[in-house]
């Protein structure tokens, strides 16, 4: 038997009884296992994931496979007249329930809830053997198919026993507790409130819905009854039509919550049989394709970003404080608007959203491709009903969503006719007319979206045209192309489609809170480019008043097993690291967005700047001033002043220091801000080594500070006479225009940036450093091992790649060998970090000679340590 529930927006009382309906978790204390090591057992508490380790350290070969979930729950007297359900929140991606060891149920989908009813399963009076199985293997009619996250198996949301009377209102079959608000203005709200009422006595049951409807404020706005005659083990719908004068309007300025509370009477004994309560909010909206959005009909930019449900450490599997925290990082980040990528996320969610005033794009996840099957399109509109009517209630949600780059992974090979891909074209065309269809049966209220990756594809295949809105994933500036171009390809489009409203659905470049550059360049992974591409963004959407919002790629760094950045199985294009650490960007976007003054100094992950003295003495330091205050005043070390104004809430400030600590203060409007850093010349690294330790990144623009040691390994440079550097090679490259260099995980080591830039084809590399005994460690790896599939979510076309070649080469300091006929792959093997460090006694510098005999050497790092002498 296969069953498929979903609950409508039912207030969960954690632990207590309320109108007789008993809803308690059961999180704790489930015994795990799974197929890949059927003989380990451990005992875990929900949320709960398999992959929270695995997804990072193994990557692609992470576990997609069956695991179970036991436990048992005890059953007394006191319910034997009573209904029995279990509600799970999320279970990814295939659920089967066992109770007793009779299956009771299956649900198809990870990123929806279910219910399933065990009242008809239990043993009375005794223990009840619950056998929760979960499948998330790849299966080919269950979306997503592929994507740019981690598919985390596991029951990674919470779990709650609901018990009832015989006579409640419906859980299981969708009907729960759904209010619309199809007429409103500021003067007037219509509401319709429906909910099913179901009987299970096998006679008849006289009843009264009673329903009180709270202001904001928590005084009664409306107050009303109705009487039901259930027939046994019969199912009848009540439904109330009211007004509310003068409504609150919701609105993330003022995001007012009504509160309706529905209870089910017994007109003999005047017992309250069951009662539902659930906020919804008084607010409309529309989209025009010159004006962009209206809410409540006042014009809105939609500012804000995506977000996927992972956390370091814990994979998907989240407890409810940090869906909390993470939202009011958002709204304090002055955002107005989310979109929840790829797939439904948790209740808590929606329910700060409500709270915080933050308008919702909610969408399935029917990602990069399709499957031409009817089983796949089955799924697909069950989960868009189960993710309406989950979520309708709730004011936040304006627009459905149920594609993303739907054409980004076409399923074609040189044996693909061209019928077959038409075919393969058209179907997913037909899906989404299909999907919008249903999403507009069961909720004529809100828009309809879809995300486009920069392809003509979805204007010449019609499906582009489908949606209400059309949302666009653009990357120039990162996959290709310049930032600049993005106003170029809207402004194309829309002269194209002046029909059409648009959105930038996803936009930014990787960024890692380690690496550091005055230098910035595309795929370099510094926090610099980022600010620079998101800010380029910014201000050329604010110059299109057509153009109706845009979500920043990523609200946090997320899982993602199948990709290398800088940190491999990561997608660093979050605002925030994966554990929340805020990046630079994310106060970019405070001083565009928010209202009230604002000023922040840029540098928190930067403890030291490394300059070039001039002439004079000095050093130029480049900081970022983020404010939304015209002008700002600065003072440094107390006594240097100036003013400057802040150019669409950036000042990029170019302050000449000298060699030392320094305090920069800013100050605008009441708000001020401070920032502490140290300034050290190059030319003068060399003179402190017996203390401090010059460690160069070779072969990159950027420092890296390691976020072990602390320790930061500087940017390269050329030598001169009299201090150091390299003398020849060049900077390897393996994607010409990318100077991240390999894009490999390197093995070994979690330093993976320190590998992944090097100089390549070098004969020397001089150090003028004093007599002495000196520490070298060089870090090398060979990067051109076979790279496998090119990854899907790299949009770029650059396919001009170095070629792979044998590598063998002699390491020579002052002409004497360390290291002879040098064989990284062939010792370590392709892309693994190694770290050869030895002493050497000199009179006259050092010069780190490599010779080669085949192929080109390569050098990534350099660290050199003074041990005694002079």
């Amino acid at each position: 038997m296969k069953s498929k529930f979903f609950l409508i927006c039912l207030i969960l009382v954690l632990g207590k009884s309320y109108g007789q309906r008993i809803i308690r978790t059961e999180n704790s204390g489930w015994t795990f296992t799974s197929s890949l090591n059927a003989e380990e057992r451990k005992v875990v508490n929900l949320p709960h994931t398999w992959n929270a380790e695995d997804a990072i350290t193994k990557g692609g070969d992470y576990y997609r496979g069956v695991a179970t979930y036991q436990k048992n729950i005890f059953v007394g007297e006191e319910w034997k007249d009573k209904r029995l359900y279990l509600k799970f929140e999320g279970v990814n991606q295939v659920a089967s329930l066992f109770l007793n060891d009779k299956l009771v149920g299956k649900h198809i989908g990870g990123y929806t809830g279910f219910v399933f009813d065990i009242s008809d399963f239990v043993t009375i009076g005794s223990n009840n053997h619950i056998r929760l199985e979960c499948d998330n293997s790849y299966n080919a009619d269950v979306p997503p198919l592929s994507a740019d996250f981690t598919f985390y198996g596991g029951a990674y949301r919470d779990v709650y026993l609901v018990v009832t009377n015989p006579v409640h209102f419906s859980l299981e079959d969708g009907a729960g507790l759904l209010i619309r608000t199809p007429e409103l203005s500021e003067n007037n709200a219509k509401v319709h409130l429906t909910s099913n009422v179901k009987n299970y006595l096998p006679k008849q049951a006289n009843v009264m819905a009673d329903l009180t409807i709270f202001s904001p404020d928590n005084k009664i706005a409306y107050s009303g009854s109705k009487s039901l005659n259930l027939a046994g083990t019969d199912v009848n719908k009540v439904d109330f039509e009211f007004n509310v004068d003068n409504p609150d309007l919701w609105s993330p300025e003022s995001p007012n919550l009504y509160r309706a509370e529905l209870k089910l009477i017994d007109m003999g004994t005047q017992d309250t049989l069951d009662a539902v309560s659930e906020d919804f909010g008084c607010r409309w909206f529309s989209v025009d394709p010159e004006k962009g959005f209206f809410l409540n009909g006042k014009a809105y930019r939609l500012m804000g970003v995506s977000r996927h449900q992972d956390y370091a450490g814990l994979g998907n599997a989240l407890p409810n404080k940090i869906h909390e925290t993470d939202l009011k990082m958002i709204k304090d980040m002055g955002s107005n608007f989310i979109r929840l990528a790829h797939y439904p996320q948790d209740p808590a969610v929606y329910e700060w959203c409500d709270k915080l005033g933050i308008i919702v794009w909610s969408e399935i996840p029917i990602v990069n491709q399709i499957t031409e099957s009817p089983s796949f399109f089955e799924n697909c509109l069950q989960m868009q009903k189960e993710n309406v009517l989950q979520n309708i209630n709730h004011p936040s949600v304006m627009m459905w969503g149920y594609m993303n780059e739907v054409f980004l992974r076409l399923p074609f090979n040189r044996q693909t006719t061209q019928q077959e891909k038409d075919k393969y074209v058209e179907a997913a065309v037909e899906l989404a007319r299909q999907l919008n269809q249903e999403t507009k049966d069961l909720d004529p209220s809100r828009l309809t979206v879809m995300a486009l990756h920069q392809s003509q594809l979805y204007n010449t295949s019609g499906i582009a045209d489908i949606p209400d809105i059309i949302g666009w994933n653009l990357y120039m500036g990162w996959y290709g192309g310049k930032m600049e171009q993005l106003g170029e390809f809207l402004d194309k489009e829309h002269r194209e489609h002046p029909k059409r409203p648009v959105l930038i659905s996803e936009y930014g470049p990787g960024a890692d809170i380690r690496i550091q550059t005055d230098n910035p360049y595309a795929w370099d992974y510094s926090e610099a480019y980022q600010i620079d591409m998101h800010a380029s963004y910014v201000d050329q959407v604010f110059e299109r008043p057509y153009v109706v919002g845009m979500a920043a790629w990523n609200f946090a760094d997320f899982g993602s097993a199948s990709r290398v950045d800088a940190i491999p199985a990561i997608n660093q294009k979050g605002l925030l690291t994966f554990d929340r650490i805020p990046k630079d960007i994310y106060y970019y976007y405070q001083s565009r967005l928010l209202q009230k003054p604002f000023v922040y100094l840029s540098g928190e992950h930067r403890q030291t700047y490394y300059c070039k003295e001039d002439s004079t003495g000095m050093g130029t330091v480049n900081l970022y001033l983020f404010s939304n205050c015209e002008n700002v005043h600065l003072v440094i070390d107390g006594k240097d002043e100036f003013t400057t104004v802040p150019e669409n809430g950036v000042s990029r400030l170019k302050l000449q220091l000298d060699e030392g600590t320094h305090t920069v203060t800013a100050s605008a409007d009441g708000e001020s801000f401070s920032r502490q850093l140290d300034v050290k010349f190059r030319s003068n690294l060399l003179n402190g080594i017996d203390i401090e330790p010059l460690a160069v990144n070779v072969g990159s623009l950027c420092d890296f500070t390691s976020d072990i040691t602390n320790e930061t390994w500087i940017a390269d440079q050329p030598y001169t006479a009299g201090g150091w550097g390299y003398v020849d090679g060049e900077v390897y490259q393996k994607s010409r225009g990318r100077v991240q260099g390999t894009d490999q995980d390197i093995k070994g080591t979690s330093e993976d940036p320190l590998y992944q830039t090097m100089r390549e084809g070098l004969t020397n590399y001089r150090f003028d450093v004093k007599p002495g005994v000196y520490r070298i460690s060089l870090l090398m790896t060979d990067p051109n091992g076979a790279s496998g599939e090119r990854l899907v979510y790299d949009l770029g076309q650059n396919q001009n790649m170095s070629k792979s070649s044998q590598r063998r080469f002699n390491i020579l300091v002052n002409g004497k060998p360390v290291s002879n006929k040098l064989d990284l792959a062939g010792t370590y093997g392709y892309n693994y970090g190694v770290n050869l460090d030895f002493v050497v006694e000199t009179r006259d510098g050092i010069n780190i000679q490599f010779e080669s005999i085949e192929g080109k050497p390569v050098l990534s790092a350099i660290r050199i340590k003074k041990e005694s002498g002079q």
